[in-house]
């Protein structure tokens, strides 16, 4: 059984509403919350985050004179808060927020990660993969600022340009729909999604390594800034998804 809060908006939890009412119907639920994957809606969800609980459950590093990785409560989605990462401007130049899950079978599998941009940066750099024990497969993904250029690695860390043009956007601090999308079963890429365009990945391999762990699932975000730069993002959630199609 659901109850539905009532009096106050759907993401507002830390006060009671005046009443409860029981929702019977699941179906009203959905349609209430609508899907937070705008323009890929197929998966299905398995786990996300939208930060309200800040960076809990998330591993966070960083290099560079001024790096940080912060949450603020400006310029969020669809939670009142969002995780902001702020390269550093010199040695490496780099923020990241990364996290693991216990492998579970999860068929086709999908990441994604609302992004806006408060400045210019180098790259942006992506990574969902899977760890049996024995061999790590990664799906990767780096976007340049620069020329928009949009880059996945194959198995031999070969880079295969499938796109250009990616603008963040006049004025900046747009938040963006990032999705990528892979078989580990098959070791294929399956697609890539960026707002409302999708690119077919399926004739490019997973990268792969040798690699001896506990089994998991794990993704990873960087920002990448430029020399002499504190530059930064805001990430509005993040979404894991099994059972693609």
């Amino acid at each position: 059984m659901v109850r539905q809060t009532k009096d106050m908006p759907d993401d507002y939890k830390w006060m009671p509403g005046s009443s409860r009412y029981v929702l019977e119907d699941m179906g009203e639920l959905a349609v209430r919350l609508g899907s937070p994957s705008r323009f890929d809606r197929r998966g299905e969800i398995i786990w996300m985050d939208d930060f309200k609980s800040g960076t809990a459950g998330w591993w966070t590093y960083g290099s560079g004179t001024g790096y940080e990785v912060y949450v603020d409560n400006q310029i969020t989605l669809q939670s009142p808060f969002c995780v902001v990462l702020t390269a550093g401007s010199d040695a490496s130049q780099y923020a990241e927020i990364r996290k693991f899950f216990s492998a579970e079978v999860v068929g086709r599998a999908g990441i994604e990660f609302a992004v806006a941009f408060d400045t210019e940066f180098d790259f942006l750099y992506i990574e969902l993969w899977e760890g049996d024990g024995n061999t790590h497969v990664k799906g990767k993904l780096a976007i340049y600022d620069t020329g928009g250029v949009i880059n996945v690695y194959d198995a031999d860390d070969v880079s295969h340009e499938i796109g250009s043009g990616f603008s963040y956007g006049e004025p900046t601090q747009q938040y963006h729909l990032i999705k990528l999308v892979v078989d580990f079963y098959t070791g294929m890429y399956v697609r890539l999604v960026i707002d409302q365009n999708s690119y077919d990945l399926s004739d490019i391999s997973l990268f792969t390594e040798d690699a001896a762990d506990n089994p998991s699932h794990r993704v990873y975000l960087y920002l990448f800034g430029r020399e002499g730069e504190n530059d930064a993002c805001r990430v509005g959630h993040a979404i894991l998804t099994g059972n693609e199609f």
